[in-house]
């Protein structure tokens, strides 16, 4: 069925013009550790999902890539050393901080953002326990922060521990949006890193360090030395921060991005950080063991309210959140995206709105040019697949259609994307 609607529609111009290319995202774990981690869905959106897009008899056998990416993906422990090293201390009923989310987020609390234990507070949330929020109130309060500066720290299981073990795969602060500065194509280029942001709620005196660190290793005393760079950067009246660094080797997938919101006295109040390559930001609503590309605030709320219009079938709330530019919803030369999706379920077509918008939206988020899209694998080459994003497909489509997508070369599913000003972009499937 999605393979006779796609011929039915053409690209045009104004989808984002790399929405078919493969994003900067990439996997959350190395080759060793690729066969381990499970990918955490939320299977029950996908109920009945392959229903929506029809079964077909005979399926031939889809064909994952081998994983071609090598790198570490936690930012604490800090090095793979230290993490084989934890590892078997916690195996041999050592440190037993590490075998709970919440003492794994207050280790990292006191050992990377130097807070005293005593003066830590975390609350762990979601269903599978991936994400703690970390607070210093008597540091809010002698910098003269008017609200907790929060940080979200996300972690994952690390596999085949035993007794479980968690490590940190990212530090997002609360009231700090950031984002490269200029086109996602020059981020990098010739060693540059360039960042900018708005901090809320900032504190007087309040200054913000970015560090970049692409390399580490042992000195003879056994003390863990880096190479890095450093910029600083004193917020605006707007609270508006902005860095530039030159490293002088290739920004690689575990160079390491980290952004620290200081007080006058050089204490951390807030940490963002984590791993280039690491698509971090967190699960599911029913919770992941595997982080997920880390959406702006805008896009969280954008995503929201699409899935209760959608849910709901509230076809007035739809219309509202579609521009009234720029909106790809067909190839076919049709004006009125509400008018062409009733036309669709009016004509048997599975429901477009109340079943396969949410489904969509359910998966997991990629990112190319300003937008996120969903699902991730829109926006890579079918050739490079993996076993879990064959996995996560086949939660949406019946294998026939995954399969067809993979001999095509191309993703002709239906994807929704958000820009990351909170911009609902398109909806649509096709060529």
């Amino acid at each position: 069925m999605l393979d006779e609607r796609a011929e039915e529609m053409r690209l045009e111009h104004r989808i984002p013009p790399g929405v078919l290319r493969r994003a900067r995202r990439r996997r959350a774990a190395n080759a060793a550790l690729a066969g381990a981690v499970t990918l955490g869905l939320a299977v029950g959106a996908f109920v009945g999902a392959r229903a929506l897009l029809g079964e077909t008899a005979a399926p031939r056998e889809t064909r994952p890539a081998a994983p071609t990416e090598d790198f570490y993906p936690f930012i604490y422990p800090p090095t793979p050393e230290e993490l084989e090293s934890t590892r078997e201390q916690v195996a041999q009923g050592s440190m037993p901080m590490w075998t709970e989310p919440e003492g794994t987020a207050i280790l990292f609390a006191v050992s990377v953002m130097g807070w005293d234990m005593d003066d830590v507070e975390a609350s762990v949330r979601g269903d599978e326990r991936l994400m703690a929020v970390i607070t210093n109130p008597a540091l809010n309060e002698a910098a003269g922060a008017t609200a907790d500066l929060r940080t979200a720290v996300y972690l994952a299981r690390v596999p085949g521990s035993g007794p479980p073990m968690y490590a940190v795969l990212a530090a997002v602060a609360e009231n700090l949006e950031l984002e490269p500065a200029g086109p996602d194509e020059e981020f990098g280029a010739e060693g540059r890193i360039e960042m900018e942001g708005r901090l809320r709620s900032v504190p007087p005196g309040t200054r913000a360090q970015m560090t970049v660190e692409w390399r580490w290793w042992t000195n003879d005393l056994g003390g863990r030395m880096t190479e890095g760079a450093r910029d600083w950067s004193t917020p605006d009246a707007d609270g508006r921060v902005t860095f530039s660094a030159i490293i002088d080797e290739h920004i690689g997938p575990s160079t390491l991005l980290t952004v620290a919101l200081l007080d006058p006295d050089g204490r951390t109040l807030a940490l963002t950080s984590s791993r280039i390559a690491t698509p971090v930001g967190g699960g599911t609503a029913a919770g992941a063991s595997e982080a997920q590309l880390a959406l702006p605030m805008r896009v969280v709320k954008a995503r929201a309210a699409i899935v209760r219009a959608a849910g709901a079938r509230d076809w007035d709330a739809l219309d509202v959140l579609t521009p009234d530019e720029g909106f790809t919803f067909s190839f076919g030369g049709e004006t009125d995206p509400i008018r062409y999706w009733k036309r669709l379920e009016s004509e048997g077509h599975v429901p477009v709105i109340g079943d396969i918008l949410p489904a969509v939206l359910e998966s997991e988020p990629g990112f190319d040019r300003g937008v996120f899209v969903w699902p991730a694998q829109a926006v890579e080459e079918p050739a490079e697949w993996d076993q879990r994003d064959i996995e996560a497909l086949t939660r949406i489509h019946a294998e026939e259609d995954v399969l067809s997508f993979q001999e095509a070369g191309v993703y002709l599913g239906w994807r929704v994307g958000i820009a990351r000003d909170g911009t609902w972009v398109f909806f649509v499937a096709g060529d």
